[in-house]
């Protein structure tokens, strides 16, 4: 049980993690493309 707990928890850590790259680009490729 606990390795399931600990499985959803990595992936909504990578989740976020990965969510938080694409704003990241977003913001970077906004920026150069504005310039």
């Amino acid at each position: 049980m606990l390795g399931v707990v600990f499985y959803s928890l990595s992936r909504g850590v990578g989740a976020t993690v990965a969510a938080k790259d694409v704003v990241e680009r977003g913001r970077y490729w906004a920026s150069s493309n504005h310039k």
